[in-house]
């Protein structure tokens, strides 16, 4: 009995260690408004390279911006469209879409990705690999050993 409170106790406890934490926004709407638009952000701070940005629930932000710095992080709680007028390029890690003032940045890892990536251009490549043409018949005629004769 002390073994099975042991193990359980030991659960409860790696699992409360290894729960993600609440994201810490940088910039957060104070409104709904364009992207470029400072007043639409609270305190009046435009989101910047390297910020974790956050649209919350009943505000809509028209994005009209075209800038390669990348956000670490977009939560959508309320409604992103993109302008129609100008050329837009939003460059962001993670972009989470869901209710809520709270979030944590759980889906971002990006080294499982990449061994993704890795395994699927190893695949390509041998499958792109020539194999060695077998002789049919006495004549000069060669066939792909896999094609029907």
């Amino acid at each position: 009995m002390k073994l099975l409170l042991l193990s359980v106790g030991t659960l409860i406890l790696t699992s409360a260690t290894f729960a993600a934490e609440p994201v810490v926004f940088d910039a957060r709407t104070a409104h709904s408004g364009n992207w470029s638009d400072a007043e639409t952000w609270e305190k009046g701070r435009s989101p910047k390279a390297g910020d974790f940005v956050q649209i919350r629930g009943e505000h809509t932000v028209t994005y009209d911006v075209h800038s390669s710095a990348a956000l670490r992080m977009v939560h959508v709680a309320g409604t992103l469209t993109f302008s129609r007028v100008k050329s837009t390029l939003l460059d962001v890690g993670l972009l989470k879409i869901e209710p809520g003032e709270i979030t944590t940045e759980d889906g971002f890892n990006p080294a499982p990705l990449t061994r993704v990536i890795r395994t699927q251009v190893i695949r390509m490549r041998a499958t792109r690999m020539r194999l060695p043409l077998r002789r049919r018949s006495k004549s000069a005629r060669f066939r792909h050993p896999f094609r029907p004769t």
